[in-house]
């Protein structure tokens, strides 16, 4: 068993439209529900949201304050165990954020000796 870390894409929503309290009250239990699918298998790591400001810093050293690359921001993450790349991809394909139009990149953690 491994650990994986599903990055969730997502292109950000126009500053002027805002959901309604309903529709972020459905769209946060369809996400409380995913994760804890998750959990409920014994294979929930860590997961984190992230805010759509940021900064990237360039090799040159330089900043940036464009955080997207063409196929939307990174808004959050997720650490899993499985048994294989096949089985975490089999686990990212009921996220949320497929549903909004993003995408779940999934990818291997490896181990770091320090």
């Amino acid at each position: 068993m491994g650990q994986f870390l599903l990055n969730f894409h997502h292109f950000p929503l126009p500053k002027n439209v805002v959901p309604t309290e309903a529709e972020f009250e459905a769209i946060n239990k369809q996400w409380q529900d995913y994760i804890g699918g998750i959990a409920g298998q014994g294979k929930f790591v860590g997961t984190q949201r992230l805010d759509q400001e940021g900064t990237i810093i360039g090799p040159d050293g330089k900043l940036s304050n464009a955080v997207t690359d063409g196929k939307g921001l990174v808004v959050g993450t997720l650490t899993i165990e499985a048994d294989s790349l096949d089985e975490a991809v089999e686990l990212s394909k009921g996220c949320p954020v497929l549903a909004m139009g993003g995408s779940v990149e999934v990818r291997p953690v490896l181990a770091f000796d320090v």
